[in-house]
């Protein structure tokens, strides 16, 4: 059973950022702050931070269908395509305002390389993923990669104004200057353990917060790495959730954390159909206290809010080496899954919208929670809800 609270709808105001007209409709490109959500301490009190993805990308079939772009179609013979209608409109931070209800973005700060170049949202050439999402611009030219190229799912603000994101990728941990600037990297073999790097396909890291003192990030993986095949990781019930030392981005702790029953997410049977273990995810977390985080859990209609217990509950090391065999994947019975308390659910909370990617919490009883909104590629806005729990979480 969920703990008390009380559920608001906020209004959620983005901001426009290009239209461009198509056969069947126009294009209207909104910014996007719901990959991930985050306040800063000594902030004043309604003052949050999100962040977008790699940028504004559609499938053909969604050219096709919404806006009528039958010729992509016969033009772009991969499956996996993905049209980037704006390439120059990619990651970006943005500031947001909290205040009478309503949610609305005060600034955008574009990543940024230190020469001021901007971060693309392009993926890395000659990765699988440049190679299962090629991406051509919206007159249905290759637009190519970027080796440095970014998706974005989670952001940390922290007291001195800059930020940690994560993102997928690489996957990823950028640390960025209050103005945008990507100062540092930490990659699978340059600063994180080479096994980050098998990570299934968009699925990377997806929820990242930080501790009181600053010194250690937790982050999670969307869903169970590929080891050591695909199949495997798209089968996994469980994913890592890793403690990383800022400082060094060494992982000092890695844990285990247990998806629900697909079979209990009935919003998302209604919707999908049958769904199953690869189709759960991770998609942001919230720093509670020691040993103690919140975990947003959802397909896509569903999600649920989970208070886990850390304590005890470490992996042995030997598993952050990709050679050791079995894998987590292959047999997670070798470490112990993390205790869960569901807090919140959108099974009986109907108005909720699917789609929700950040969480922040405002005060120790109130929890914002945003959707990602796709930089609204498929007219849909950002939704977001403030939810206050009888219990203080923290």
């Amino acid at each position: 059973m969920a703990a008390r609270y009380e559920l608001r709808e906020l209004t959620a105001k983005d901001t426009k950022l290009a239209s461009i007209k198509q056969p069947k409709a126009t294009l209207k490109l909104v910014s996007s702050m719901g990959s991930g959500l985050a306040r800063r301490p000594g902030d004043p009190p309604g003052k949050l931070w999100g962040i977008g993805d790699r940028g504004p990308n559609l499938k053909l079939e969604t050219m096709r269908e919404m806006y009528g772009r039958k010729d992509l179609a016969k033009q772009i013979t991969h499956p996996g395509a993905k049209i980037m209608p704006a390439p120059q409109i990619g990651p970006m931070i943005s500031e947001l305002a909290l205040k009478g209800g309503a949610l609305k973005t005060i600034r955008t700060l574009p990543l940024k390389h230190p020469d001021g170049r901007l971060i693309s949202g392009l993926p890395p050439p000659g990765s699988a993923l440049a190679a299962t999402e090629p991406a051509y611009d919206i007159a249905g030219n290759p637009v190519g990669g970027d080796p440095d190229g970014a998706d974005p799912e989670a952001i940390v603000a922290l007291r001195d104004r800059s930020f940690w994101v994560s993102e997928e990728y690489g996957p990823s941990l950028m640390k960025v200057a209050s103005d945008g600037t990507v100062m540092r990297r930490l990659r699978p073999g340059a600063g994180l353990p080479e096994i980050a790097g098998r990570r299934r396909l968009n699925r990377g890291f997806e929820g990242l917060s930080v501790t009181e003192g600053e010194a250690f990030l937790y982050a999670a993986f969307q869903s169970a790495l590929a080891v050591p095949s695909l199949e495997v990781g798209e089968a996994c019930p469980f994913t890592r959730i890793w403690k990383i030392r800022a400082a060094d981005g060494a992982v000092t702790a890695q844990y285990l954390y247990e998806f629900d029953d697909p079979k209990t997410y009935r919003r998302d049977a209604k919707a999908m159909g049958k769904v199953r273990p690869k189709d759960l995810k991770v998609c942001d977390l919230v720093w509670l206290a020691a040993d103690r985080l919140l975990v947003l859990e959802r397909v896509e209609e569903g999600a649920r809010i989970y208070a886990v217990d850390l304590k005890d509950r470490q992996c042995d090391p030997k598993h952050l080496d990709a050679a050791t065999r079995p894998s987590l994947e292959e047999d997670p019975s070798q470490a112990p899954p993390l205790a869960k308390t569901l807090l919140f659910s959108t099974d009986k909370e109907k108005s909720v919208a699917g789609g929700l990617e950040g969480m922040a919490l405002i005060d120790p009883h109130t929890l914002i929670l945003v959707t990602d909104n796709d930089f609204g590629i498929e007219k849909k806005g950002t939704s977001a809800y403030a939810v206050r729990f009888e219990t203080a979480l923290i």
